[in-house]
């Protein structure tokens, strides 16, 4: 099995060939440099698809959890001492 590699940057003359001949035979030109690197948005008139995500029960951590008891001073961050 052969297998053809064809690495032209570093050889601007057959690259320059290669263009050429791509341009005669088949009519296509070298694209220009970010081509395929170049962000593509496709307007359609479809909507778009609802994602149904079925979501688990909240967990409750504790059963004396209330979030809306105010947070205790101990736990409450301090000023950092070394600024």
């Amino acid at each position: 099995m052969l297998i053809f590699v064809v690495q032209l940057d570093r050889c601007r003359k057959t690259q320059y060939a290669f263009d050429k001949c791509m341009l005669d035979k088949l009519g296509q030109e070298r694209p220009y440099v970010g081509y395929f690197s170049k962000v593509r948005v496709h307007h359609t008139n479809r909507p778009k698809p609802e994602v149904k995500i079925e979501l688990p029960e909240p967990f409750v951590a504790h059963p004396r959890y209330n979030p809306k008891d105010p947070v205790p001073e101990v736990t409450k961050r301090r000023p950092a001492e070394f600024l």
